[in-house]
């Protein structure tokens, strides 16, 4: 994988690891030349169908401290919406990027663009990655 990051690289390609939420995989990151990992939120997004927010967000949060004291920078990514984003962004402060392409996209065929937009900020109130 470092032989692939580093042609990347070379292509001044931004390079992010799409991972599970554990603190192991997040040390298998280290040295190898990413410049992101991004943590795989479906199963959060999952439970937090279930209203199960607290029980889901600690795996996530052991793999976003793993990261920090890495100096890696974290994104996050998948099923993430209006419904469980600001609770997730809430708990990992200091996360890079999040997507919300699907989600943003279907919001903003039922409300309009400018009303997701409004909604989206509004779920992300009060939320600061300093």
């Amino acid at each position: 994988l470092k032989n692939i990051i580093d042609k990347l690289h070379m292509m001044q390609t931004r390079v992010s690891l799409f991972i599970d939420d554990s603190p192991d995989m997040v040390k298998k990151t280290v040295g190898i030349g990413n410049d992101h990992i991004e943590l795989y939120t479906g199963p959060y997004a999952y439970a937090a169908l279930y209203h199960q927010h607290e029980d889901a967000i600690t795996n996530y949060h052991d793999a976003y401290m793993q990261a920090l004291s890495q100096n890696i920078t974290i994104n996050a990514g998948h099923d993430l919406n209006l419904d469980n984003l600001g609770f997730f962004v809430k708990k990992l402060p200091k996360l890079h990027e999040v997507s919300i392409g699907h989600a943003f996209i279907h919001d903003t065929l039922y409300h309009g663009f400018h009303k997701t937009v409004r909604l989206y900020h509004h779920a992300l109130n009060n939320i600061t990655n300093d």
